[in-house]
């Protein structure tokens, strides 16, 4: 991606952030619920389970995090590779008035990848991808319609691409909307549907379904990305998560005419699961640690066309990760 259109993206997208102010990251009482946009991946700000209502006024919230996945052997195929995420994002949230909460994210994400041997994934190369950076800008809103229920709406704009690709060919975008429904002061359940364009491809639209329910005074259970998580309260500010979710990331390459897949495309999917130990050291910070593995792992590569050059699954890969949030 040309350093200078990074540059002038990243510029325009903290000038809309930095006027406004956020989202908690903080865990919701029983009688909220919130957006669950920090989780990495495509997909994880336009799939949240339920937005987070502000108490008052506009509310800032800083994150980022860092997950070194291990090495793991390709299936069926000589090679081998591990990657390092490194995550930040700002998120901002209020209300324009009674009826209508907004929520406006940016996350920013770099993934290392290092390939070794991996002779049959790009032509004549066994090294096809180093960096690749991802962009995401979500705005959504939510809109009471009365105590019980509320409409959802929001779009994302995606950029996700090799340092060194085109701008312009690492554009995506999503729009999404559903209703919303509060069963009880502790349970909340929604309905969006998503409509997700992908490089090379048609867009995709399919429904997804989230949950917030604090299910007694120490147990919660709720939706995070295209997952969900189940969190116990282990008392003084400390709590242990258990997380599964599928995770999705589409990155261009390389337009340089000497790279393996000249303004090709990388899609990595998987299903991540761990256990996440977190401390609140107050209602406004979090830190954390987790481990856990990444099963089912594909890789493929397609060429400017979309046609598909290599699919090639990898052996289950072990990770840790840390995390840390404040707002206010």
């Amino acid at each position: 991606m040309n350093n200078q259109h990074l540059a002038r993206i990243l510029a325009a997208s903290l000038l809309i952030c930095a006027p406004n102010a956020l989202a908690q990251d903080e865990e919701p009482e029983p009688t909220k619920s919130r957006a669950t946009t920090d989780q990495p991946g495509d997909t994880s700000t336009v799939v949240g389970a339920v937005l987070q209502q502000p108490a008052s006024g506009p509310r800032v919230s800083l994150r980022g995090g860092y997950r070194l996945q291990f090495e793991s052997d390709f299936d069926s195929a000589p090679g081998d590779f591990s990657v390092n995420r490194a995550l930040a994002g700002i998120d901002i949230a209020g209300k324009i008035n009674e009826e209508i909460s907004y929520s406006l994210d940016f996350q920013f994400e770099h993934s290392s990848y290092d390939f070794s041997a991996a002779s049959t994934l790009a032509p004549g190369s066994s090294d096809p991808l180093d960096d690749a950076i991802s962009i995401l800008l979500t705005p959504s809103f939510r809109f009471a319609i009365n105590d019980d229920w509320a409409a959802r709406a929001g779009a994302a704009l995606i950029i996700g691409g090799e340092s060194d690709a085109n701008v312009d060919d690492s554009l995506r975008g999503s729009v999404f909307g559903g209703v919303e429904r509060r069963i009880s002061d502790r349970l909340t359940v929604s309905l969006l549907l998503v409509v997700w364009s992908r490089l090379e491809d048609d867009a995709t639209v399919f429904p997804v379904i989230g949950v917030s329910w604090q299910i007694n005074d120490l147990m919660r259970l709720q939706t995070r990305g295209l997952g969900a998580e189940f969190i116990s309260d282990l008392g003084n500010g400390w709590s242990l998560g258990a997380r599964a979710a599928w995770e999705y990331r589409e990155y261009r390459l390389s337009d340089d005419s000497s790279a393996p897949i000249p303004e090709g495309v990388l899609r990595d999917s998987g299903v991540v699961a761990s256990l996440e130990l977190a401390w609140k050291p107050t209602p406004d910070i979090v830190l954390a640690i987790e481990g856990g593995g990444v099963v089912g792992q594909s890789l493929e590569f397609l060429d400017r066309g979309g046609s598909t050059i290599s699919d090639t699954d990898a052996d289950p890969a072990l990770f840790v990760g840390v995390r840390a949030s404040i707002a206010f």
